[in-house]
């Protein structure tokens, strides 16, 4: 054994060991109770994401309606003037007019009217007699080429021109919800019957296919019983 002179220097040398060994275990014990040691970014609390308040991610309104059809831009001889569209119902749609037009093509015709009795021949189409205030609805795809009252006798009258050729009137509204320019499809709402052409509510009806008037009658389809 050596003498107790040899072994207090031995003891004065591991010392300082042992206390740096001690000082060395101490961030573990931080590392558990999340000490300052790992910088600012370390103590930020964490932060759980904000609920997003949104109730329809898309940006429509259930309780309201949808948005109208987009409205193409029409060439100035398609802008809706009275004169033009006389000239398209009386002679028919030019090859590049019919270039605007979307949608399919029918070869028949859906009621333009919710509702509605049966029509009755007046003048060059057909009167609907309805309510006040029932939809019109149009009877093919195509495109709105003239909304207003110029038109002698039609009252507040809507003209579409489909892609087939045909052109549709629908005159006697008491209101319009398209403008010239948009894409229809079959079957939207685009007036709601009225007086403006004069008499009962009606809705007059006309059909026109190379400037010659149709019989809109026979090609009715889902006509009221």
């Amino acid at each position: 054994m050596p003498p107790v002179s040899l072994r207090f220097p031995r003891l004065l040398l591991t010392l300082p060991l042992l206390l740096v060994l001690i000082a060395g275990a101490s961030p573990a014990v931080a590392d558990t109770t999340g000490g300052a040691q790992f910088g600012a970014a370390s103590q930020a609390p964490v932060q759980s994401p904000t609920p997003d308040p949104t109730v329809n991610p898309g940006g429509i309104d259930p309780s309201q309606p949808l948005p109208s059809a987009p409205v193409t831009p029409v060439p100035a001889p398609l802008a809706g003037d009275v004169a033009h569209v006389t000239r398209l119902l009386a002679r028919g749609a030019t090859p590049s007019e019919l270039e605007e037009v979307e949608g399919a093509v029918f070869r028949n015709l859906l009621w333009p009217v919710r509702g509605g009795r049966p029509p009755v021949v007046e003048g060059r189409g057909v009167n609907i007699p309805a309510d006040e205030g029932d939809a019109v609805r149009v009877v093919a795809d195509g495109l709105v080429l003239y909304v207003g009252e110029g038109l002698r006798g039609l009252g507040r009258a809507v003209v579409v021109l489909h892609r087939n050729g045909w052109v549709s009137l629908y005159g006697s509204n008491a209101e319009t919800h398209v403008e010239v320019g948009q894409q229809v499809r079959r079957g939207e709402w685009i007036a709601r019957v009225g007086m403006s052409g004069g008499g009962a509510p009606h809705l007059h009806f006309q059909l026109r296919d190379a400037g010659e008037v149709v019989d809109p009658i026979p090609l009715f389809v889902q006509t009221p019983h």
